[in-house]
């Protein structure tokens, strides 16, 4: 059977798909890379969000025409006077994090003053709170353990791998991509006729179709994972490359609205007041490796059905990008509800997580986020875990079953 695996192995690899599969993973790898450095450059950093609350203050100014001077305002013009206001006071406390002639443990403790003092003037959001609430774990973790924190939110090759380079591969298109490395894999062969050359061998049919499957999982897991590996290299050399036991806030469980308070709260379902919990840097990506390997290999695993049904390559190829470019789409549109305008969550919303497609962005999944964007409460790790696991096995059953009962021969 190894032997049988290696084999296929070495056939899927030189196989032209598979190679344009590959091509075009490197290139996303970069391009997200560049984008995901770029953007912590110029917004992602203290500073880049100090210079973003600044243009608000003064386009908010310039929109309602604030004359602080005339102490007169308009309904309009004291709801945006308290706006600025706030935003003021975060521009203060995060020059205060900034400022290094702070002992960085007195900033911490700062920063979790300033988390207390959040929390009680939005005591009615349950998700500023809960947020604060994370914050303030966080920071007295650092305290704790008398860690130095980067107040300055540098760069460093964990970070752009955990939020960067992993989901936005996920969401940008490594299913289609794993589609077309997948594609031909059996139907590839019809044509050829080696399928028919191999099947006069005294080989089992079921030998020859779980070799694919496997050469298939164990060759694009490893080359997404090898080119992940090489982003974190190149970052880590140049900009450090983060610190595996620092903590990560996850694990937030969420709550039902009643139906009657939706529009009222605008919101369709609140986090519950704390239910965050630290788990480490190195944990974080562990859980987001496995959930990647997961859903790449559920992917694997509904192409190479099609694979097998088909006879026909191409054929192979369209239909199931078509399901994972619609499913995405349809994701994408329900994962960004009308917050002027919520309203409860559709039956399409509840189906969604049953789809393989749902968890390409595995750092929303982990972090339970999903259930916010979607309006939903019963999505988490274990669950996201049983969900793939089962497309995997109820698509390479199925398959299993096509290839051992279809007439090749002939």
């Amino acid at each position: 059977m190894i032997k049988l695996i290696s084999i296929e192995i070495s056939k899927l690899v030189r196989r032209k798909k598979f190679l344009i599969g590959v091509v075009l993973l490197f290139i996303l790898s970069i391009f997200i890379t560049f984008l995901g450095i770029n953007f912590q450059k110029k917004n992602g950093n203290t500073e880049g969000i100090i210079k973003h609350q600044k243009n608000y203050i003064k386009t908010l100014k310039e929109e309602c025409k604030i004359n602080s001077g005339n102490g007169e305002y308009s309904d309009i013009d004291s709801a945006y006077k308290i706006i600025i206001e706030d935003s003021q006071k975060e521009i203060e406390h995060l020059e205060n994090m900034l400022d290094e002639n702070i002992p960085n443990k007195d900033r911490l403790k700062m920063k979790v003053d300033y988390c207390e003092e959040r929390k009680k003037r939005y005591s009615l959001s349950s998700s500023m709170v809960e947020h604060y609430n994370g914050e303030i774990l966080k920071s007295q973790y650092y305290i704790d353990n008398n860690i130095p924190y980067d107040f300055k939110e540098g760069i460093n090759a964990l970070d752009q791998l955990i939020y960067n380079i992993i989901p936005k591969i996920g969401q940008l298109g490594l299913l289609i991509i794993v589609a077309v490395m997948t594609a031909d894999i059996v139907a590839g062969e019809n044509k050829p006729a080696t399928i028919k050359f191999m099947l006069v061998k005294p080989i089992k049919r079921w030998k020859i179709i779980f070799s694919k499957f496997i050469a298939a999982v164990l060759s694009i897991n490893l080359i997404i994972l090898v080119l992940e590996l090489l982003m974190f290299i190149v970052i880590g050399l140049i900009y450090g490359f983060g610190d595996m036991s620092l903590p990560n806030i996850v694990g937030t469980t969420y709550e039902s609205i009643p139906p009657y308070l939706i529009r009222e709260l605008k919101q369709i379902v609140i986090p519950i007041v704390g239910s965050s919990y630290l788990i480490s840097n190195g944990m974080f990506l562990l859980q987001i490796l496995i959930l990647q390997f997961l859903v790449v290999t559920a992917t694997i695993a509904f192409s190479f059905l099609f694979s097998t049904i088909c006879n026909d390559s191409n054929t192979a190829l369209v239909l199931p990008i078509i399901f994972i470019v619609a499913t995405q789409w349809i994701n994408i549109i329900k994962s960004a509800p009308d917050k002027g305008n919520p309203v409860p969550p559709s039956v399409l919303n509840k189906m969604l997580p049953f789809i393989f497609t749902s968890y390409c962005d595995e750092s929303i999944i982990i972090g339970n986020k999903i259930n916010e964007l979607l309006g939903i409460t019963f999505v988490n790790l274990n669950f996201s875990i049983i969900v793939l696991l089962g497309w995997i096995s109820i698509c390479y059953i199925i398959s299993h079953i096509i290839f051992i009962k279809k007439d090749i021969t002939a």
